[in-house]
C-alpha cells in the first residue's frame, strides 16, 4: 500500500453494517403495523422518509420516525464489518486516517466506542460538519487537510454512488466496497459507472488490490 499515504475512509455501509441495522430497524415497524414485505422490497425504497407511503401506511410520517427510532438504538451497537477493524489497526501504524461520513456524529461515535476504535482515526468528519453532503467533495477536501495530505497520495474507501462520486468530484483515487450483502440494496453495474479505481468484496482483499 505504499502509493497511498493518506486513507479516506465512509462509515454507513463500508466499515460499519448500517445498512442491516435500518433494514432490521424497518422490519420490526413494518411488524408493529401487522406489515411484512420482503427484505427487496424494503431495501427498494431504504433513504426515502416516505417509505410507509407505498406500503398504504396512512400515517407515514409517524411510521418513519417509530423506525428512525429503532435504527437510532440498533445504531448504538453495530457491528463491522469482517476484517475492517484489523484492516484500520494495520493501517494506523504507518498511514494517515480520516473517517469521512454524512451520518450524525453521535450515533458514529457510539460506533466507534462499541467497537473500540474511538482512537484509530487522526480525523472524523460527519455530515453535521460541512455545509454540503457527498458527492460534493466538501468533506474530502476538509478531512485531507487536516491530516496534511496531498490528492496524489491519498484514497478514498466507502460502498456508494455518494463516495465513489465525491473521490471523482475531488480528483483522488477510489475503492468500492461491494460485499455480497450489498447485492441487496445496490446495483454493482451502477455504481462501475463511476469508474471507481478499484473494486473489493472483502477488507483482506483491500491489501493484495493495493500491494
Amino acid at each position: 500500500m505504499d502509493r497511498y499515504d493518506y486513507f479516506l475512509f465512509d462509515w454507513d455501509g463500508c466499515l460499519a453494517k448500517t445498512l442491516d441495522a435500518w433494514l432490521d430497524a424497518y422490519k420490526t415497524a413494518f411488524k408493529n403495523h401487522n406489515l411484512e414485505p420482503s427484505d427487496l422490497e424494503i431495501a427498494y425504497h431504504l433513504g426515502d422518509w416516505e417509505i410507509g407511503k407505498y406500503f398504504d401506511i396512512v400515517d407515514y410520517v409517524k411510521f418513519n420516525e417509530s423506525a428512525v427510532k429503532l435504527a437510532i438504538e440498533k445504531l448504538k451497537s453495530v457491528e463491522l464489518y469482517d476484517g475492517a477493524a484489523e484492516l484500520i489497526t494495520n493501517l494506523k501504524k504507518s498511514k494517515k486516517l480520516a473517517l469521512v461520513s454524512s451520518g450524525s456524529r453521535e450515533i458514529i461515535e457510539n460506533g466507534l466506542k462499541h467497537n473500540d476504535i474511538e482512537e484509530i482515526f487522526d480525523f472524523i468528519i460527519t455530515g453535521e460538519d460541512v455545509t454540503n453532503h457527498k458527492p460534493h467533495p466538501e468533506s474530502l477536501e476538509l478531512a485531507l487537510s487536516a491530516i496534511n495530505g496531498t490528492k496524489k497520495r491519498a484514497i478514498m474507501i466507502g460502498d456508494s454512488n455518494k463516495d465513489i462520486g465525491a473521490a471523482t468530484n475531488f480528483g483522488i483515487d477510489s475503492v468500492l466496497v461491494y460485499p455480497d450483502s450489498h447485492k441487496l440494496f445496490y446495483d454493482l453495474r451502477d455504481l462501475q459507472k463511476l469508474k471507481p479505481t478499484y473494486t473489493i468484496s472483502k477488507f483482506s482483499d483491500l491489501a493484495i488490490t493495493l500491494g
